[in-house]
């Protein structure tokens, strides 16, 4: 590791039960890009085979019970605590604040929405559920002739989203009913 690079920033909170690290680092992809180890009060978190976090905690944790969790943003970690007493500061070996009084920085709200809004937008493009559905559904309507898309519009529309046609000589002079998926019902709110 260069050591004149910068380590990543991480924050860290408690509860009565646990205690939480969340170190911000991007470009991971999933649990399986970071490593844990835990070894006499001594914690190192490594990503991607670099150290984003490592040092001596103030308590000891049950290393057993750890619970990972990765997004392309941040890695964080919760540890149970072995008892249920308050932390003054999470590493032994440093000299961070007793108590957190009111906020510690200004917050540039406009720049922290915008990053809020464009790491939203990069989670619905790696999103596989409803939003891969309706990428699907508008690829397939703008990839049709007009009839179709005349069919697939008033099938969706007078079925109230439980129907898709795209034969529009099936549909052009007709009620197209609801339908909903078997075993629910329909409900016009």
């Amino acid at each position: 590791m260069n050591p004149t690079a910068q380590k990543p920033r991480y924050e860290w909170f408690q509860t009565e039960r646990a205690i939480t690290v969340t170190v911000l680092k991007r470009g991971l992809s999933s649990s399986e890009d970071v490593q844990v180890a835990y070894a006499d009060c001594v914690l190192k978190i490594s990503a991607q085979g670099e150290a984003i976090f490592e040092g001596r905690l103030s308590h000891p944790v049950e290393k057993t019970r750890f619970s990972l969790q990765v997004t392309p943003r941040k890695v964080e970690l919760q540890m149970p605590k072995t008892t249920a007493d308050r932390w003054a500061q999470l590493l032994a070996d440093t000299a961070e604040p007793k108590v957190r009084v009111g906020p510690m920085t200004k917050v540039d709200w406009n720049r922290l929405e915008k990053e809020v809004i464009e790491e939203e937008k990069q989670e619905l493009k790696e999103d596989d559920g409803d939003t891969g559905m309706t990428k699907a559904l508008r690829q397939l309507y703008q990839s049709v002739d007009p009839d179709m898309q005349r069919a697939i519009m008033k099938s969706y529309v007078e079925s109230g989203g439980t129907v898709l046609n795209m034969n529009w000589d099936e549909v052009k002079n007709k009620k197209i009913e609801v339908s909903p998926p078997a075993g629910l019902e329909y409900r016009k709110d």
